[in-house]
């Protein structure tokens, strides 16, 4: 068999030709590293997505690449797992890859001897880059011009190579200041900083083969909620013995429809047992669980159930009338879809203004507080200034929805002003959209809560605007443009969402409509006390709580929720609009369910006496919140003591004034997980534990943190065994961390000390940390923070990628002790000083596989060695 080896191409006429295998059959022990010229760094295969990492220790950075039908794929040698994109999550993924799926099979576009752009055959504008510097190889339309977009192919003969890797770029010359191996990069994000979350059609050629809509994704139990006494075994979950137990899997499709969903279950005492299925929060069917003959001996029942386009949750629960008594392993959906590795699983595709066509201004890469660049997702955005200037994008969706995040300017007196921008497809204006100043911009010293110039300091430029209604084909040409009737002095457009959006929701069986008791909808009235009337009739009768579409007008906060169902239309269709800084909903007992509408309210500065939450108070237990849409209120979720096993999950908090998300003091064993959170005004997801009030056991899991403009993206302040998990955080602005863990002393009422063990896994931090001025000091893009006692109880730090860090990616401090820290699989690519920086800081920590490269100062700073870092293997770099 011949020896599988490189054939030389040329570029003629202006067109790439492919490059050639000289054979189409793979010999059993060769096999390509696979490396980025950018960073010099090798495609590696790490489970479910493909990485990238600084040394190619092992086979699974080993690649045989395959001809199939002109193509090319990639399988793993350790693996077996082929390179592919099938679920476009932004990223390269492995697991579950089939060589016959287009979204397997790879192009290589030759650049010159050493190099060459891969480019998939499903979705052919997107090539596999690291522009991001995320931890992963991503796939996405990008400028080809740039070194994170191309490859070179080590051939290895067993454990010999027979090329040696470059240790420094070749010598052709730097494409653009802003990939410069040297320096740290702006945004490039061409197609989104959210990885979409439904997949577009089969990437294969026929349906019967294996595609999307055919395959059966198992969503296993043990990594999704579970509440009321149940217990993790570490590869199931156990103990569905009493009322109130369950577990809550999220599930992901392509299109509404009725699905084959299969629980995996055993159930080893001997007789027939019964848990309720909720589908999105209400009860479907009631499942009779054959006995399997052992507690560990499993079987599959499967029900059909009708589920949502997109984001969908399923739960299996212990009721009155249930009997339980099973261990459950896994949900299985036919026609399933993955959810995202990390970060929100969500509905919309975001297009960055810079990273499309435009004649209007791109901004330059900023992040000077107070600056738009500095608030702005990639530190960049297109400027509008003259009539005729335009940013348009090719839509990779259908879509019939619109959300546009802006800046425009303030009147002179503040309040905002008011202009529009018009919105064309595919040539033919379609709308004026109106757009308003009046949400942004704020002024003077925190708490912020001036709106007049006078004030000085302004800063939170940006709001959005959403419009429905539209008629955006996939591949359509949708720009946004600045027509002669558009006439505010500037547009800045940070970026555009488009979404496909379901028909509202009918009401289900044995609700009652708020519009029994008066409420109007789309009217000037006031319907709070129509909904209060139609809350007490409900919890009377044991009926649940319709609002329909349409906008419903609230001038206070919904009290007394309790043991209780509140459903809407959908969070596009049904919103409950707030005045005066009013609104939102108020628990204080167990058994409330909130889901499927917008609260918004008209808060335009922070007012923390005097304004409310979308959702706060003391949820009980057995509590669930999903799908609702928080906008222009001072907090989105504020929860109290007494809360236990509450899940909130699949939403969006925009453009709030203050957190965005706060545990406060005493909730025990809850989650948030899939929201996009952005744009506020302190913390975007905030855990607080007070002394004699701590939080126990709570996670922030799967979510999407942008844009915070005080505080950081994650915080953890004291507690008990509480976690950041598998989330995304991204362009922080002031006194902000990534990820915080901290003591700090100087809130009101104190923080209380860590105890348990404290876990950070598998995170990705972009464009983090911040400058305080009024401590005169920098936070890191990861920042542990012992304020006025020590930490020692257990921190664990594993699978974080620190990308691009203002400040520090990691910083220590201080002047406090700091033990049992565990720091392991760290991927630090480019900070603007330090690697790692222990200031003032004593005690010690065991650090291993973490690499640093690209920083602006040393990689590792340590004075005196005060700190003891005790050294793993697999650190470089520091």
């Amino acid at each position: 068999m011949k020896k599988l080896s490189l054939k030389n191409a040329a570029v003629m006429g202006g067109s790439l030709l492919l490059l050639q295998l000289m054979s189409t059959s793979v010999v059993a022990q060769s096999s390509y590293r696979i490396i980025d010229r950018w960073k010099n760094t090798y495609m590696c295969d790490t489970g479910a997505n493909v990485a990238y990492q600084s040394a190619a220790t092992g086979t699974h950075c080993q690649w045989q690449i395959i001809d199939v039908s002109g193509y090319k794929t990639f399988r793993n040698l350790a693996t077996s797992d082929y390179l592919h994109i099938e679920n476009l999550t932004g990223r390269a993924q492995a697991a579950g890859g089939d060589s016959s799926w287009w979204s397997a099979q790879w192009t290589l576009e030759t650049i010159d001897s050493n190099y060459s752009w891969i480019r998939n055959r499903w979705q052919s504008a997107q090539y596999l880059h690291v522009e991001n510097q995320t931890g992963f190889v991503q796939s996405g339309s990008i400028d080809k011009n740039w070194w994170s977009t191309q490859w070179r192919f080590e051939l290895v003969n067993g454990t010999t190579s027979s090329s040696s890797v470059a240790s420094s770029a070749p010598a052709s010359s730097k494409p653009a200041s802003s990939v410069a191996p040297s320096s740290v990069p702006a945004s490039s994000r061409p197609v989104s900083s959210v990885a979409p979350s439904s997949v577009p059609a089969s990437s294969t050629p026929t349906s019967s083969s294996s595609s999307s809509a055919s395959a059966t994704i198992s969503y296993q139990a043990e990594d999704n909620f579970y509440s009321g006494g149940v217990t993790n075994a570490g590869t199931y979950l156990q103990n569905f013995v009493t009322q109130g137990a369950r577990t809550i899997v999220a599930v992901n499709t392509n299109s509404a429809g009725n699905y084959s969903v299969s629980l995996r279950y055993a159930n080893g005492t001997g007789s027939d047992k019964t848990l309720s299925v909720y589908v999105n929060g209400l009860k479907t069917l009631t499942t009779t669980l054959a006995a399997t003959g052992g507690n560990t001996t499993w079987a599959n029942k499967a029900e059909t159930l009708a589920l949502r386009a997109g984001f969908n949750s399923i739960s299996y629960q212990y009721d009155a009338g249930n009997t339980g008594g099973v261990n459950i392993d896994s949900v299985a959906v036919a026609g399933g879809v993955a959810m995202v590795a990390r970060g929100a699983t969500l509905a919309y595709q975001t297009y960055e203004a810079e990273a499309v066509t435009t004649n209007g201004q791109v901004s330059a890469y900023g992040t000077t507080f107070p600056s738009v660049e500095s608030e702005s997702s990639g530190r960049k955005f297109v400027a509008l200034n003259s009539t005729g200037q335009y940013v348009q994008w090719t839509a990779s969706k259908a879509a019939n929805s619109l959300v546009v995040r802006y800046n425009m300017p303030e009147a002179a007196n503040g309040g905002g002003t008011n202009n529009t921008l018009s919105l064309y497809v595919n040539g033919t204006k379609v709308r004026t959209l109106n757009l308003s100043s009046h949400f942004a911009w704020t002024y003077g010293g925190y708490p912020f809560n001036n709106d007049n110039p006078s004030g000085g300091g302004g800063h939170h430029f940006y709001d959005d605007s959403q419009f429905t209604g539209l008629n955006i084909p996939a591949g359509a040409i949708v720009k946004l443009q600045r027509d002669a009737t558009d006439t505010a002095a500037f547009y800045k457009i940070d970026f555009v969402e488009l979404e496909q959006i379901a028909a509202a929701y009918t009401m289900p069986a044995n609700f009652v409509s708020i519009t029994s008791q008066g409420a109007v909808a789309n009217d000037a009235g006031d319907d709070t006390q129509a909904i209060i009337n139609t809350i007490n009739y409900a919890k009377q009768t044991g009926m649940g709580v319709w609002i329909p579409a349409g906008t419903f007008n609230i001038n206070a906060r919904i009290n007394d929720v309790n043991n209780v169902q509140i459903r809407g239309a959908g969070m596009w269709h049904t919103r409950l609009q707030g005045s005066n800084g009013q609104g939102g909903f108020y628990a204080n007992g167990s058994k409330v369910t909130i889901t499927d509408m917008t609260i918004a309210s008209d808060s335009y500065y922070r007012d923390n006496g005097g304004h409310t939450a979308a959702i706060e108070g003391n949820f009980g237990t057995g509590s669930l919140v999903q799908d609702i849409w928080v906008e222009h209120m001072k907090v989105g979720v504020w929860l109290s003591p007494g809360t236990d096993g509450l899940l909130i999950t699949n939403g969006r908090i925009r453009n709030t004034w203050a957190d965005g998300v706060n545990f406060h003091a005493g909730v025990r064993n809850s989650t948030i997980s899939h929201f996009n959170v952005r744009n506020n005004g302190d913390d975007s997801f905030a855990m607080w534990s007070q002394p004699g009030s701590i939080n126990v056991n709570n996670s922030f899991r799967f979510n999407t943190a942008q844009m915070s403009i005080l505080a950081n993206t994650y915080a953890i302040y004291g507690g008990q065994d509480n976690k950041v998990l598998d989330s995304i955080g991204a362009d922080t602005v002031r006194a902000s961390a990534g990820i915080a863990i901290s003591t700090r002393g100087d809130f009101p009422g104190g923080t209380a000390p860590f105890t348990g063990t404290t876990e950070v896994k598998r995170n990705t931090l972009n464009r983090t940390g911040g400058w305080e001025p009024n401590w005169n000091t920098s936070f890191g893009g990861l920042w542990i923070y012992a304020d006025g006692q020590s930490i020692n109880a257990p921190i664990v730090i594993d699978n974080l990628a620190i990308n691009n860090s203002l400040y520090e990616a990691m910083l220590f401090s201080y002047g406090q002790q700091l033990t049992n820290l565990s720091v392991n699989n760290v991927q630090i690519n480019g900070a603007g000083t330090y690697g790692l920086n222990f200031n003032g800081m004593t005690g010690s920590g065991t650090f291993s596989n973490v690499t640093v490269t690209g920083t602006g100062s040393a990689a590792l700073q340590n004075p005196n060695n005060q700190f003891t870092i005790v050294r793993g293997s697999g650190n470089s770099g520091w």
